[in-house]
């Protein structure tokens, strides 16, 4: 293929990283070495063309990944795409200059707007490193540019094609991202997905992965949900099964270490606390809850579906002010995290928060603020420079708590220096909860992560806590070896244990 486009290596390249000091660069490479488990894996992805790499959050999968995109190019000149969050990307930038020789001017971020990835796409560079939508968008234009990219990368995978995607008399069903993927990977012959969930709440969203590798393990989708699926009269999954097929043919295909394996038993103390809504709150929940239909002093809420119940439900618990609804019990979340923000400003000790609502977030951060603490925000109206600058004050100890949503903080982070998390609220997704806490056990501990999960009783609080517990059951069934989640439902303040694998 002819390129339309020359390549200018003089040319200033946008929203690129400048501190990169590259004597000190060189200095640190020189004290680096992969674990021997790493180079294990690394000999595997250059036999293989297409493999996974299903290792555990905080094993280090990046580290075997850079050395082979550097791999494939010097020996074989393959450039490579590398497609991941778009929150990773200074992350893993930095990385992978680390664990290779590549210098800057070789891996460039490819973000912005049109015509700086223009001028981002007219570089000589060997990698780029890249959102999943960018990639969705522009691998065409990549590849028309570059046609020795034959290398496609990607970190947290299960966050970017974990659903089908499928064209039908001309529409696009599914996920439209994915559906350009399995476009891309007839044209580009490497092939390196990374995540450590990825079973992600059901098992079809190994699918798009396994299809690119050996499509003939099921040929369709149809296939793939007659298999392991019973499906609802509305062609919904309600049952799973054949685990140990789906667990035979990931074995086939990927490498995998678990945490316990990289660094023993993970070094962690995990504690449910049970908190009580104000009156005025209960009574809007339970109001809520039974009619879904809540009625306020300038108006009425109304709840559709079940769903939308369930919602509305989550918010009078997280953020009931937005609704001018009083917490005055003494005993409600917020008053929890008062206590804990306050005894870990007086430990001088670093604290991070989860909390899934962002109204609920941005009233954390002020209520850290009030205490004294300086507070950095992760959530998705974070842009990327600025996730990059608040993690690296955090991990410096300018910032003294992280307020974050786990879909964004739950990948990519290292925060060994912290010793107690908080989830506030949790998702549906066991991996996700999972994911989150590993960003504090990175490596082996000296003293427990103290994890603490705060619920309201007698609360949907509970009925969260039972699909993520069902879901990780499922995920289980296939890797045997891997954490089970499982949330007591305690009617103390202070719950035991609710980990386990």
């Amino acid at each position: 293929m002819t390129s339309k486009r020359k390549p200018a290596a003089s040319a200033a390249i946008p929203n690129q990283p400048t501190w990169v000091d590259v004597n000190e660069l060189k200095e640190r490479r020189e004290t680096l070495s992969l674990r021997d488990y790493q180079k294990t894996h690394l000999a595997r992805f250059f036999a293989e063309e297409r493999k996974m790499d299903l290792s555990h959050p905080g094993t280090g999968k990046t580290c075997p990944a850079a050395v082979y995109m550097y791999g494939l190019w010097a020996s074989e000149g393959i450039k490579s795409i590398w497609a991941m969050p778009k929150s990773l990307l200074v992350k893993n930038w930095e990385e992978l200059l680390l664990w290779s020789n590549f210098m800057p001017d070789d891996v460039v971020i490819f973000d912005g707007n049109p015509k700086q990835r223009d001028k981002q796409m007219a570089t000589d560079a060997k990698v780029f490193l890249m959102g999943f939508d960018a990639f969705a968008r522009n691998w065409r234009q990549l590849l028309e540019c570059h046609p020795q990219i034959q290398s496609l990368v990607v970190d947290e995978w299960h966050l970017g094609f974990s659903t089908h995607g499928w064209m039908y008399r001309g529409k696009v069903h599914g996920a439209k991202r994915t559906l350009e993927m399995y476009q891309a990977m007839r044209r580009i012959p490497w092939f390196l997905p990374m995540t450590g969930t990825l079973i992600d709440g059901r098992l079809n969203s190994a699918y798009p992965a396994i299809n690119v590798i050996e499509p003939r393990y099921y040929g369709t989708y149809d296939n793939f949900m007659a298999t392991h699926a019973l499906l609802d009269d509305y062609g919904k999954p309600w049952l799973w099964k054949n685990h140990e097929h789906l667990a035979q043919i990931l074995m086939k295909h990927s490498v995998r270490v678990t945490f316990e394996d990289a660094y023993g038993a993970e070094n962690k103390q995990v504690f449910v606390e049970l908190c009580t809504m104000s009156p005025a709150q209960r009574r809007a929940y339970a109001e809520m809850e039974e009619t879904a239909l809540l009625e306020l002093e300038d108006g009425f809420i109304e709840a559709g579906t079940p769903a939308v119940a369930v919602m509305r439900c989550r918010q009078i618990m997280q953020h009931p002010e937005t609704f001018g609804i009083p917490m005055n019990s003494g005993d409600t979340k917020p008053d929890h995290l008062r206590v804990h923000i306050q005894s870990a400003l007086d430990a001088n000790k670093a604290l991070v928060i989860f909390e899934v609502t962002r109204e609920a977030q941005n009233q954390i951060v002020a209520l850290a603020e009030s205490l004294g603490a300086k507070v950095g925000l992760l959530n998705g109206t974070v842009t990327g420079n600025a996730r990059a600058k608040a993690d690296s004050e955090f991990r410096s100890r300018f910032l003294d708590v992280m307020v974050c949503s786990p879909e964004v903080a739950g990948v990519g982070f290292n925060w060994s220096h912290v010793d107690t998390l908080i989830f506030n609220s949790i998702d549906y997704q066991d991996s996700s909860f999972i994911q989150a806490y590993r960003r504090a056990l990175r490596g082996k501990r000296d003293t427990p992560l103290k994890i603490y999960v705060l619920q309201y009783r007698n609360s949907i609080d509970q009925r969260i806590a039972h699909i993520a517990n069902s879901k990780s059951k499922d995920r289980t069934k296939v890797f045997k070896d891997d954490t089970q989640v499982h949330i007591v439902q305690s009617n103390s303040m202070m719950g035991g244990d609710f980990m386990s694998g």
